[in-house]
């Protein structure tokens, strides 16, 4: 079988294409069309002689491409997007309701979601374990470890609660106490679903959502780009500060994009990179603690996949998602004060987390690889 391969920049390129090979595919390789001229006649062509000359099964893309999609509709050929982010914005367009796409979604909330907006050929298709080799680094050591961004409010885009924000200071303060409410649990309602309407309303004509070819409803838009990754940064910063305060843990480090954060007994060593630095964090570290980025809904994430195959030990949040993996399961906490309870109690009994950690690398490694995955949309697409 031929695919007309879009290339893609994702992390999880290399894994992806490789699982098609194995799977007796050939790639033909496309670059992704230019952010600057999505509507070029020029790429369009050339997209079409290539679609003539090879006669591919479909185009495959990760994340979707609404000009694609559109390119594709015009050829009369399949269109196989798999979804690999928690959000982005291409994922609401409404070219994403076109009934050539087949889209493939990673967070079965998500999945859900877009059914329920219109999207007529959308399935559930979770990410997959890399199963890495056994070699490690005791430079990585560490008590505790988080690989996943904290970003200061001054390294975020501008957003409703920026100090230069329109809004009135008392719909900032309320909009501030939601979040601290909601960073205590995961699995909280949505936070633009039930601000009052006085908030609500200010909330809209100071900061108006951009709503322009897209599905997105203007609670999502505020929820996806706004308060999720505040509420985000809020979990990981309290959490993991919370260490601390344990004299247990002695190295406490974070992998984190590049940004302005820091904290006292924190090491902050920069992003980690996903082949060559996560394996070796995973294994060394003691406890590798997982806070889940709020735009999963229920999505296992990359780095959870990434320190399961690389038989590290586990310290989650619940996703409902991880229920796949039964009868295996990482230790997953619901609230704060669960998450130090478990983190002393694994700390102090190794056994267990070996235990643990086999029987999840195990599964993993037998039922949840990338191969596995492209069997699985190959029988969605027959």
């Amino acid at each position: 079988m031929q695919i007309l391969y879009i290339k893609s920049n994702s992390i999880l390129s290399r894994e992806i294409e490789q699982a098609f090979k194995l799977s007796g595919c050939t790639l033909i390789y496309q670059d992704a069309p230019n952010e600057n001229g999505m509507n070029s006649t020029d790429y369009l062509s050339k997209l079409l002689t290539m679609v003539k000359e090879t006669d591919p099964a479909f185009v495959f893309s990760i994340d979707f491409s609404p000009f694609i999609s559109l390119a594709c509709g015009a050829m009369g050929i399949p269109y196989v997007a798999w979804l690999v982010k928690g959000y982005d914005a291409d994922y609401y367009s409404s070219a994403i309701c076109n009934e050539w796409n087949y889209i493939f979604a990673m967070d079965s909330a998500l999945c859900q979601e877009l059914r329920d907006a219109g999207v007529p050929n959308c399935f559930f298709l979770p990410l997959a374990a890399t199963v890495y080799s056994e070699e490690s680094s005791t430079e990585y050591k560490a008590d505790v470890s988080l690989i996943g961004s904290i970003l200061e409010r001054s390294d975020l885009p501008p957003n409703p609660l920026s100090p230069e924000s329109a809004l009135k200071d008392a719909t900032k303060g309320y909009l501030e106490g939601c979040i601290a409410c909601q960073h205590q649990f995961h699995g909280m309602p949505s936070m633009a679903d039930n601000l009052p309407g006085y908030i609500w309303n200010d909330l809209v004509n100071a900061f108006p959502p951009n709503l322009e070819n897209t599905i997105l409803t203007a609670q999502q838009f505020y929820d996806y780009n706004y308060f999720n990754p505040l509420i985000t940064y809020a979990d990981r910063d309290v959490h993991l500060n919370a260490y601390k305060n344990e004299a247990r843990y002695q190295r406490i480090h974070l992998y984190s994009a590049q940004t302005t954060y820091s904290s006292e007994n924190i090491v902050n060593y920069g992003w980690a990179d996903y082949y060559r630095d996560i394996p070796q964090i995973a294994r060394q570290s003691i406890l590798n603690l997982v806070i889940t980025h709020r735009n999963y809904k229920a999505g296992i994430s990359p780095i959870a996949w990434a320190i399961m195959g690389a038989k590290g030990f586990m310290l989650t949040n619940h996703q409902a998602d991880y229920g796949i993996l039964s009868p295996a399961s990482p230790i997953i906490y619901h609230n704060p004060r669960e998450m130090l309870s478990k983190s002393a109690y694994y700390y102090h009994h190794e056994d267990e987390r070996i235990a643990i950690t086999e029987e999840l690398y195990q599964e993993v490694s037998k039922n949840h690889t990338y191969y596995t995955r492209i069997q699985e949309m190959f029988a969605i697409l027959s």
